[in-house]
This record gives structure tokens, sequence and C-alpha cells, in this order.
């Protein structure tokens, strides 16, 4: 398999959590920051393709030869670094899209590095629509820890146009005697008429952890055309939780299992009951495993 070089960026908690965590996975794995520096200076150079970007690049570029596969994560805003490190390095690159192809920005970089190093994505839309080659998300293998007989479902995330949805989602859930601990992020709580759910800043991502593993399931609304399976998913299953989920193409993977995940829009509401006080069924590690950190990295050489 050889030396790995994995660069992503830091910018909040969540980012920081899988930054660090990427660099426990094994011996031959380096996780780095992409640039040495958060400086506003430096935001402005690598947000709009400043010349002589590279200036800001971490340590690594000075060992770039010494990688056989360096896989870059999705969060650059231009295509200035995957061109210089394509035009360093004679081994494989991965530029790894762990979000949706949505904006013209991701578009352009897409269209600009093409035929230059390897496209790889979560969501078989954009295996499709670009001609990119697939692999799942991926979350990590965690310590034990004592499961919670809690009866709340946890939510967090943008409001992204899912209110409405979440609001019913809420309902259902106090018709049978379980609390909706959702954290709605929006610009604007005043825009809104039911504010309970609403927030303006988001929760720290070791909270996010604490909340799930202190709650009886997970919810999550997947964006419109989005068909890959979430962070959100596998943080559900590796922590075990139950997961009520809008995704309904999650039937196609092998760790789907009736007792542990709810199709909204497909299962029948009045069974949400009987579903949720049904035990979480443990999955045996050789079915999650692809779905690791470990296993991720290995599905590049499959």
């Amino acid at each position: 398999m050889g030396k790995i070089l994995i660069l992503k960026d830091n910018y909040n908690s969540f980012e920081k959590y899988y930054l660090n965590k990427l660099g426990s996975v094994g011996t031959n794995v380096v996780a780095q920051h992409y640039y040495k520096s958060d400086s506003p200076l430096r935001k402005v150079f690598t947000h709009y393709g400043v010349p002589l970007e590279r200036i800001w690049y971490g340590d690594w570029m000075k060992k770039i030869s010494d990688y056989d596969l360096i896989i870059v994560f999705d969060s650059l805003h231009t295509s200035k670094m995957l061109k210089y490190i394509c035009s360093n390095t004679d081994k494989r690159v991965i530029f790894w899209h762990w979000n949706p192809v949505l904006s013209e920005k991701d578009k352009k970089i897409v269209d600009e590095t093409n035929g230059i190093c390897e496209h790889w994505t979560f969501n078989q839309a954009d295996v499709k629509r670009y001609g990119m080659k697939y692999n799942n998300q991926f979350f990590f293998f965690q310590d034990e820890h004592e499961f919670s007989d809690s009866n709340s479902v946890f939510f967090v995330g943008k409001e992204k146009g899912r209110y409405k949805m979440l609001i019913d989602v809420a309902e259902e859930l106090k018709k049978i005697g379980y609390e909706a601990d959702f954290h709605i992020v929006v610009n604007n709580i005043d825009d809104y008429q039911r504010k309970e759910y609403l927030r303006q800043d988001y929760l720290d991502y070791e909270d996010v952890l604490k909340n799930i593993l202190n709650s009886k399931a997970v919810l999550e609304i997947v964006q419109e055309g989005q068909l890959g399976i979430t962070a959100r998913a596998l943080e559900a299953t590796f922590l075990g939780k139950k997961l009520l989920t809008s995704n309904i193409n999650i039937v196609n993977y092998d760790f789907y299992c009736r007792d542990n995940i709810f199709l909204l829009g497909y299962d029948d509401m009045s069974c949400l009951r009987d579903f949720m006080n049904r035990p979480f069924v443990p999955l045996k590690r050789e079915i999650i495993y692809p779905y690791s950190a470990q296993g991720w990295i290995n599905n590049f050489y499959v």
C-alpha cells in the first residue's frame, strides 16, 4: 500500500476531529492541514487563487515525493493545489468529494482537474453525472461506551429547506412519547414561526457525539439529489444508535437493518412507535469495516 498523505481542512471542530482521527489510522498514513497558517491574508490567497498561493502550503509540500498516494479533501476553493501536487509527483492523486458537487466553484474544480487526478465521491449521482469513481463515506471505530436508555431523537444541521419536515417529524415523535432533541441552525430565528428547535450557533463536534451517545436515535434528512450515505448515518451505526432517515437508497447498503433504520417517506409512520421500542441490533465488525477510516482507505485500492 505504501505511504499515504491525506490533506484536508480544519476550519471547524468537525473537520479537526476527522483530521486528528485520520492521523491515527496507521503508521503509513500522514494527515495534515492544507496550509501552514490560518491568517486572514492566507485565506485571501487560497480563497481567490491569488498567484503564488503555494507559499501558504504546509510542510507536506517539501516531502511530496515520499508518498505513494495523496488524498485531497474537497474543501478547496480553486484547482491550484491539485495542479501543484500533480505537477510535482507521478504517484496517485485522489480528489475526494465527501460533499455533493453543487456549486459552480466545485464544478469548475472538477472541469479543470479532470485528467490530471482521480475524482472519487460518496454520491452515486455524481458518479453518473461526472464519471467519478465511488467510495463510501466513513467514520471511526469507537472505544467502548455505555448505552443510554434515553427517549430522545437527535438532529443537528443547517435548515436547508428542511424546516417543515423536521417539525412534522418532531410532532410524530411527541405523539409516541419521544423527545425531539433538534438543533436546526438558521441565520435568523425571527424568520420562523416555531423557534424551539432553532439555533444560530453550531454545536462543537465533540458535543454532537455526546448528544448522539445520549440519544435513542439519530435523525437525518438528506439533500435533494443525494444518494450516498452520510457521516450522520455512519455515526449512528458505529455508535449503536437507531437511525431515522429520508435516504431511501440506504436499503442498498449491507449494514441496512429494519430494526435499526426507519425510512421516512417509505416506512409506515404508524409503525414508528414499534420501531423505536425495539432494541438496536449490533452489527458484526466485518460488516461495518468498509465504512471505517481503515476500510475507506482500502477501498481506494480495490
